[in-house]
């Protein structure tokens, strides 16, 4: 995998910001076919931060 992929796959998101409980969350549209390798990202980055 090449840095032009990851970033095309990473950063090139079809995604929409949305407020859930006044938290800004991130809603993917069913489909999309690297949802869960995002969302487990995500949730990944949410544990280190400071």
């Amino acid at each position: 995998m090449t840095l032009k992929t990851l970033r095309t796959q990473m950063l090139l998101v079809p995604a929409e910001l949305v407020r859930t409980d006044n938290k800004p969350v991130l809603k993917f549209p069913s489909n999309f076919w690297y949802k869960d390798k995002i969302e487990y990202t995500l949730k990944q980055i949410e544990k280190v931060k400071l």
